[in-house]
């Protein structure tokens, strides 16, 4: 099953700590493939999601997205707007929404974002990780309870834990003599 439906280029607070995570294509080339492997899939069209799970690996391009489990909310209609399959609902940019559940960790070069869970929300191009959050550039390291980005924005905000506040650690770029 192919999925089509780009998620992220974000560039994260000021801090410049970026974390695209991608899927699929809203403003990939026409193409450029997003390859899931898991252990399993399990399609359950009644409920219009599919589920893959077992050490999931979502890859395009340079990104990266592991998690326990991934779960695929699409419209069930093709392109021509009538009910149709889940792969047709793919193909045609029915994604709505997607949750990386379990162990999420999103990588792109030296950019890693870790948490409990994710959600991608296609149409509104908004992110959320949350429990147990990381984000990490190098050595530059946020920690907090909740991540978001708002892709059309180009901006994220980081929300504290229940218990603990948000955490920065920050180094300055070395200038090369």
């Amino acid at each position: 099953m192919i999925v089509r439906e780009k998620i992220v280029s974000i560039l994260l607070i000021a801090v410049m700590c970026a974390i695209p995570a991608s899927i699929g294509a809203q403003d990939t080339e026409a193409g450029s493939p997003v390859q899931i492997t898991s252990d399993r899939l399990d399609v359950y069209d009644a409920k219009n999601m599919a589920v893959f799970s077992g050490n999931v690996q979502v890859v395009e391009k340079d990104s990266v997205i592991h998690s326990d489990e991934l779960y695929v909310f699409y419209k069930n209609e093709g392109s021509d707007g009538k009910p149709g399959s889940a792969a047709g609902a793919m193909n045609a940019g029915g994604i709505e929404r997607l949750e990386a559940r379990g162990s999420v960790r999103i990588v792109q070069g030296d950019r890693i974002v870790t948490g409990d869970n994710a959600v991608f929300f296609n149409k509104e191009e908004k992110v959320f990780v949350t429990g147990n959050t990381v984000l990490q550039e190098g050595k530059n390291i946020i920690r907090g309870g909740k991540i978001t980005f708002f892709m059309k924005e180009k901006r994220g905000t980081v929300e504290k834990a229940e218990k603990e506040r948000v955490t920065a650690t920050i180094y300055p770029k070395e200038e090369k003599k």
